[in-house]
């Protein structure tokens, strides 16, 4: 298994490199719905034909491929040490908010299904928690509003993803079986640790010995990335883990400007959330083809209200005036493509979930999808027009 763990992702990567080449690949970024409900249509197709499956191995060696992508970018973005200083409204949103979501989306998963117990409802929490939206920001990032807002919009994403994933990860390994002789290193969370553990000494041993490279985008980054990633699957550890300890590590140590940093991001998420999308419609989307009507007002439950009243409350003791906190409270935070990707995952391990709790995870990616595409342009402009007439407010107050 080592070695076809390595083949997928260099194939994966060739398949990337000429989707940009060729050009099609950017053309599908910006048209996430149009990619999801393409590949929902194409999964629904596959399985009404009786087609085979694809084996386990292979879905999740490709959605691993796929999450150690996301992770390394994402931890490139953040630098999770500095986070706090750069934007503490990001920096709540990501650990205390990110909190709060996942205990909210497990209990929606356990009073939908309470018989499975507790577990099985705490992994679909971590997965829906991750997000992975693909947030139209370009508008944002042109907009006259508040420059802190634009930065805490930027850095949540990432800063969800380079903490949740970890977590996710370690929540999947302790659903793994265990096939065959039991040891010490047999156990998939022991081979999660030392993955962590490795990845983490790869990527402080690469920032002080090669730093960053040259040019806009250097390429060493990326190859830090890669030989974490390579060499965790190769020894059959856990490569998603060892690619964001390596990240976490080289980014943390290595000297990048910040707009160096977001432009990794920005680059990687264009790149990876078409195929990341792909993946999801294939794979989980057509769960969500039930008429189970609770299934679906859980999940309006769980992407509206939960979601909304978290992240209200941790954005309640900021500084932020009142048009830019519900801006913050509604542009992130719904389930999407990597949460997508992370069920993938969770599915292809055999976890133990259930197909009512796969159909609500599916439903609520869904509509994470849709609520994020359709929405943030609408919140852009209204928090323009509310920082505008704010300003006009306070230049025409009386002293």
């Amino acid at each position: 298994m080592s070695l076809f763990a390595v083949i997928i992702p260099v194939l994966l990567v060739g398949v990337l490199y000429a989707g940009v080449y060729q050009g099609f690949l950017l053309r599908l970024t910006p048209r996430p719905l149009l990619v999801t409900a393409a590949a929902l249509a194409l999964g629904l197709l596959w399985n009404l034909t009786g087609l085979p499956e694809l084996p386990d191995k292979f879905v999740r060696i490709l959605s691993e491929a796929l999450l150690g992508g996301f992770v390394f970018a994402a931890t490139l973005a953040c630098r999770l040490p500095r986070l706090r200083a750069m934007s503490p409204e990001a920096f709540r949103l990501s650990t205390a908010g990110m909190a709060f979501i996942l205990l909210g989306f497990t209990a929606t998963a356990f009073v939908l299904v309470p018989g499975l117990g507790l577990y099985p409802p705490l992994l679909v929490g971590a997965a829906l928690m991750l997000g992975g939206g693909a947030s139209p920001m370009a508008r944002l990032l042109n907009a006259p509003v508040e420059d802190s807002t634009k930065m805490a919009a930027q850095l949540e994403p990432p800063a969800v993803l380079a903490i949740g994933i970890p977590v996710a990860m370690m929540l999947g390994a302790g659903a793994m079986p265990v096939l065959g002789e039991v040891t010490l290193l047999s156990l998939p969370t022991v081979r999660a640790v030392i993955g962590f553990a490795g990845g983490g000494i790869i990527g402080l041993v690469a920032a002080r010995l090669f730093g960053t490279g040259e040019g806009e985008l250097p390429l060493t980054p990326f190859l830090v990335g890669a030989a974490a990633y390579l060499l965790a699957a190769l020894f059959g550890f856990s490569p998603v883990m060892a690619t964001a300890a390596a990240g976490l590590a080289y980014s943390a140590d290595v000297r990048l400007p910040t707009a160096t940093r977001i432009e990794y991001w920005r680059t990687g998420e264009a790149l990876l959330t078409p195929a990341a999308l792909i993946v999801f419609g294939l794979f989980v989307a057509p769960m969500a083809a039930t008429l189970d009507f609770l299934v679906w007002f859980m999940a309006l439950v769980t992407v509206g209200l939960i979601r909304g009243l978290a992240r209200y409350l941790v954005l309640a003791g900021s500084n932020f005036a009142l048009a830019d906190r519900t801006f913050l409270t509604w542009v992130n935070g719904a389930p999407g493509a990597v949460s997508g990707l992370m069920m993938v995952y969770m599915i292809a391990i055999q976890a133990p979930l259930g197909d009512r709790v796969i159909a609500l995870a599916a439903v609520s990616i869904l509509l994470g999808i849709i609520s994020t595409r359709l929405l943030t342009r609408p919140l852009t402009r209204r928090l323009v027009q509310q920082t505008a007439l704010a300003r006009k407010q306070q230049r025409y107050s009386p002293v």
